[in-house]
């Protein structure tokens, strides 16, 4: 067992915890009150603010709770469909987007390659759509995000988190080649330049451990691997005030996914952590 509570944040956090959490809840409220008249607003902003509420909901322990299963589920469509408008030439087609609560969808233009389309972002929105558990939503949009397209971001990435995302499509389709293009992913991590290091070392490294041991269906090795990326997470999040204060810090999103998708597998979850509330999964 890991610790038994989140300690990260600093106070201010869970000073303005409840005012954050209110003014979130207010705003996304009025988004998608409005989204079939006002369609401008930005979809990753919309997922980055559902996410905050989740971690928000996660530190006062209520990641069970309805609303932080709302919250989950914004989050998840949002980011995967601000994908999929990246994924074609600016204004070529009309995509329908779907935001629960609300059953009805409204659509938007492509946008084309953008900052924001990258494989950090894939793999956030790849893990959220597994803890929501929306195969529709990952085999229709995610799946068929194009290399090229994240390759075109103008935010770049080394290139072993390109490999890593075609490694987790290649896991979730169960694909023979998937344990081959985890080890590609690894070996692509060795001759990183200094500032890659640490995310690599810390973070990226355990999330292809786990898959590893995912593709191989070791329940064991992967309960372990969970359990090390998790002890490296908190490490890692903990340096520095901009780290430990937002939701990447208090959620470990790859360990939360993988293990979702590890149990709809048939693998047991034993590892407890505030940083792995099972009630996500």
């Amino acid at each position: 067992m890991l610790e038994s509570r989140i300690e990260m944040p600093d106070a201010f956090v869970f000073e303005e915890l409840d005012r954050n959490l209110t003014r979130h809840s207010e705003m996304l409220a009025k988004i998608l009150a409005s989204r079939v008249t006002a369609q401008d607003f930005s979809l990753t902003s919309l997922g980055s603010r559902a996410l905050e509420s989740l971690g928000l909901l996660t530190l006062k322990g209520e990641a069970g709770s309805d609303e932080a299963a709302k919250f989950l589920g914004i989050a998840a469509h949002a980011e995967s469909y601000s994908l999929e408008l990246a994924n074609y030439p600016e204004a070529s087609r009309e995509i329908e987007v779907l935001i629960p609560p609300r059953a009805d969808s409204f659509f938007r233009l492509t946008v084309g390659p953008n900052s924001t389309a990258h494989p950090d972002r894939w793999l956030r929105a790849f893990y959220l759509t597994l803890m929501w558990w929306q195969p529709a939503l990952i085999e229709t949009v995610l799946l068929n995000i194009r290399y090229e397209v994240l390759q075109a971001s103008s935010t770049k990435s080394p290139a072993y988190r390109y490999l890593q995302v075609e490694a987790a499509k290649a896991l979730y389709r169960d694909a023979p080649d998937a344990p081959e293009k985890i080890l590609e992913t690894l070996e692509a991590m060795a001759h990183l330049p200094g500032d890659s290091q640490e995310f690599a070392a810390f973070i990226a490294m355990h999330e292809c451990g786990m898959m590893a041991k995912l593709a191989l269906r070791d329940e064991a090795g992967f309960n372990q691997e969970v359990e090390l990326a998790l002890a490296s997470h908190v490490k890692f999040y903990c340096e520095g005030e901009t780290r430990r204060n937002g939701p990447e810090a208090w959620l470990c999103l790859p360990a939360l996914g993988l293990a979702a998708l590890a149990k709809r597998r048939g693998m047991s979850v034993t590892v407890q952590s505030p940083y792995l509330p099972h009630a996500l999964l």
